[in-house]
């Protein structure tokens, strides 16, 4: 017996089990090899998304690890547990939003970092250091396009995070799949 018959000989005894009043039905041989065909295909599925997934096995378990040290929990905890799952059920595209915001913010304060003289975060300067600053940053701007981006945080695209990003995890996948 095939699935798809299986589970339609299944749904027709419970069907007509359902129209009886006493609501029962034995079951017969035919019912064994259905429950057995599904229950092998059930099984089959399984083993096969486990082998088909070995890359995000991989990274799961990596991932794991680490919430658990974060949260200092064993194997049992649920903090970790329920963190990762509430992060697994979020929307694809929230991911690619929070990457592309990261590494523009990552890009600003790399720039900052670099072009401020000083050995302080901007925010401790003294009027007259931010006065030097700032100017500096205006001639910057007239000079070089692209430092207006990093500032403004459009150094990277949605779409450019989105075509790197599958890049990468394309060859991730082909270096998984030959080892």
């Amino acid at each position: 017996m095939k699935i798809r018959e299986s589970i339609q000989r299944i749904g027709w005894r419970f069907g007509e089990a359902a129209k009886k009043t006493n609501k029962s039905f034995v079951l017969n041989q035919k019912d064994v090899d259905a429950i057995t065909e599904i229950s092998r295909y059930y099984e089959k599925q399984a083993s096969l998304n486990a082998s088909n997934n070995q890359l995000l096995i991989k990274m799961y378990i990596w991932h794991k690890i680490e919430m658990m040290k974060h949260y200092k929990e064993d194997v049992f905890g649920l903090r970790s547990q329920k963190r990762l799952a509430e992060t697994l059920c979020k929307p694809t595209q929230s991911f690619y939003n929070r990457f592309v915001s990261f590494l523009n913010e990552f890009e600003y304060l790399a720039y900052i970092e670099k072009e401020n003289p000083l050995d302080k975060p901007y925010f401790l300067l003294s009027p007259e250091d931010k006065n030097r600053f700032d100017k500096n940053l205006e001639e910057k701007f007239k000079n070089n396009p692209e430092v207006f981006k990093t500032l403004s945080g459009d150094t990277w695209t949605l779409e450019d995070v989105k075509d790197n990003l599958t890049s990468e995890i394309n060859q991730l996948m082909i270096i998984a799949n030959n080892n």
